[in-house]
């Protein structure tokens, strides 16, 4: 990952921290009157990350409502596919070669292109900077949890250790920040920021979506 995803995964965070103190009084107003389904979003984005190539990322999201007046619950889900870093890849062969039995020292390993593929499932509660409701801009910031089933593939590590060691199952820890742009009673244009951390693999998203919400 970039220095810059770094600062913004950060910046992301630090914006959160402000807002606390002021959430929990608005959580004191919880109640499930409101959740159900209130609109549906599509987006796309440009995902960095420490191990895989930039790569374009695709997403669709649920709105279920506002929990208290200023609290919301997303449910979403995403998928990228990228190659691997030549620096990942470099690691994985440096790796491989210190397991191997070679007396000449001779011994080369070339993984070739090494593809990772990521489908995740995430719940995001996100808060209304502005308040809830019907707004022209509703900047916001937020927090969940996601679940990422992970395939690697490439033409030489296929039932391999290496295609085993790819295809995971984490969990991750997401930070998300940005606004809704109120297009029309019904149109929602959205621009976001999502940090995602998992156990061996951190991405950072710049995107934007179109949604529907229901008048």
């Amino acid at each position: 990952m970039t220095n810059t995803a770094r600062a913004l995964i950060c910046l992301v965070g630090c914006l959160t921290i402000p807002i606390v103190g002021q959430a929990q009084g608005t959580l004191e107003q919880f109640s499930y009157d409101s959740v159900g389904f209130r609109g549906i979003q599509a987006g796309v984005g440009t995902m960095w990350s420490n191990k895989v190539e930039t790569t374009p990322q695709f997403g669709l999201q649920i709105h279920l409502g506002e929990i208290a007046s200023r609290v919301r619950i997303m449910l979403g889900v995403s998928y990228f596919k990228a190659d691997l870093t030549d620096e990942e890849i470099r690691r994985l062969e440096e790796g491989i070669l210190q397991v191997v039995d070679d007396p000449s020292g001779n011994a080369t390993v070339d993984l070739g292109q090494v593809q990772w593929q990521d489908i995740s499932l995430s719940g995001d509660v996100q808060y209304l900077i502005l308040g809830g409701g019907a707004r022209r801009w509703q900047p916001y910031v937020g927090g969940g949890f996601s679940v990422h089933f992970r395939n690697g593939s490439g033409d030489r590590i296929g039932g391999t250790v290496i295609e085993e060691n790819l295809d995971q199952l984490q969990i991750g820890l997401d930070l998300t920040a940005g606004t809704d742009v109120r297009l029309t009673r019904s149109l929602v244009l959205n621009l976001g920021l999502r940090g995602v951390l998992t156990g061996n693999l951190n991405t950072f998203t710049l995107g934007v979506g179109l949604g529907y919400r229901v008048p």
